[in-house]
């Protein structure tokens, strides 16, 4: 169904946006852009350029070897760059979506620097549309495409998908019930310029490098609310609190 409303698939020649609403959903968006390079690993045996802005590092950590590896992302494929200004991490990204010998180009950045503008955009995905190279946004805690900037205009950018990324509890493993199933996310594709937007809920499977869509569950499991159940009788013999 995502494919469908992709018009095929993820477009490898596009500038593509992955983001959380908060900064305690970091790893889930990490997650998720790493499953997405693991289908374009196995398809393209080029490197994976992987940036770093330095206030994202400090919020959310870094990237583990380890970690990649069991997302089935082998951590020798990515050359990676760490530094310390989100103006720094843009200029090596319009560099890296230059270059032919690169499957794809992340940027990981905090919020969304007043320097990303429209015109910004446009120019970084005209560069993976003219060398195809695939470039990728994960930006921790960014506004939405509703999301009011300073001087109170929308935020615009040219990318041609946007997603929306939050972790969804884990479906339970046919093979070991007690355990922890595959990594789930509720994907909220909030721009889509070959179809229509939508949210799923999906999982992935890093042995076999796939997706499968799962059935949604109530926004309450994954925002953080409270569990729905009734909560206790006041007390009588103590402060409510």
């Amino acid at each position: 169904e995502i494919d469908t409303r992709l018009g095929g698939g993820l477009r490898r020649n596009a500038l593509h946006e992955l983001h959380c609403a908060e900064s305690r959903n970091a790893a889930a968006a990490t997650g998720f852009a790493a499953a997405l390079l693991a289908r374009l690993s196995a398809a393209d045996d080029r490197p994976v350029l992987w940036i770093v802005e330095k206030a994202a590092a400090d919020e959310a950590g870094f990237i583990h070897g380890r970690g990649l590896e069991q997302f089935g992302l082998d951590p020798r494929r990515l050359i990676i760059v760490r530094l310390k200004a989100a103006r720094d991490a843009l200029w090596v990204f319009e560099e890296g979506l230059r270059c032919h010998g690169l499957s794809a180009v992340i940027t990981e950045i905090r919020g969304h620097p007043p320097l990303l503008d429209l015109t910004a955009s446009r120019r970084l995905a005209l560069r993976a549309r003219e060398h195809g190279v695939m470039g990728m946004f994960l930006r921790q805690a960014g506004a939405t495409q509703a999301g009011a900037t300073q001087n109170g205009a929308s935020h615009a950018d040219a990318s041609t998908t946007r997603w929306l990324v939050a972790p969804r509890p884990a479906a339970a493993d046919a093979d070991d019930p007690a355990g922890i199933g595959n990594p789930a996310w509720r994907l909220t594709l909030e721009r889509n310029r070959t179809g229509i937007p939508g949210t799923f809920d999906v999982e992935w499977n890093h042995a076999r490098r796939t997706f499968a869509l799962l059935a949604s569950v109530p926004t309450e499991f994954i925002d953080g609310a409270p569990h729905p159940l009734p909560v206790a009788p006041p007390p009588l013999d103590r402060p409510a609190a």
